[in-house]
C-alpha cells in the first residue's frame, strides 16, 4: 500500500469519515481512484453500507425450501401461489440457498 492508498484509508475510516469528493480534493486525485483503492482496501464505497446480509435463510425461506425438497412433484409455481410470492422470488429463494 503507497502513502497515498494509505492516507485515503485513513481518510475514510472513523473519526474523520470525509466522502469520497472530500478525500479526492484532499490527496489530489480522481473519485475513482479513491473509489478503487477503498475497494482494493476491503472497505466500501458507501459510508453505511445498508443492511447485512443474512448468513442462513429466512423462517419462511426454509419452509419453502423444506416444501420443494419434501414433495418434488410441487413446481415452483405451486409452491409461489401457497406463499403468495411471485415463481420468480421462488426461484430466487432455491437459487440463493442453493447449496
Amino acid at each position: 500500500m503507497t502513502p497515498r492508498d494509505a492516507r485515503i484509508v485513513e481518510l475514510r475510516s472513523p473519526p474523520h469519515g470525509l466522502k469520497m469528493t472530500e478525500i479526492a480534493a484532499a490527496v489530489g486525485c480522481s473519485i475513482g481512484t479513491v473509489s478503487r483503492t477503498l475497494r482494493a482496501a476491503g472497505l466500501t464505497d458507501r459510508l453505511h453500507a445498508g443492511r447485512k446480509k443474512l448468513g442462513e435463510p429466512s423462517k419462511r425461506d426454509q419452509a419453502i425450501l423444506a416444501l420443494l425438497k419434501a414433495d418434488q412433484k410441487l413446481t415452483k409455481a405451486e409452491v409461489a401461489r401457497r406463499f403468495g410470492l411471485a415463481k420468480q422470488r421462488v426461484s430466487s429463494i432455491v437459487k440463493r440457498w442453493a447449496k
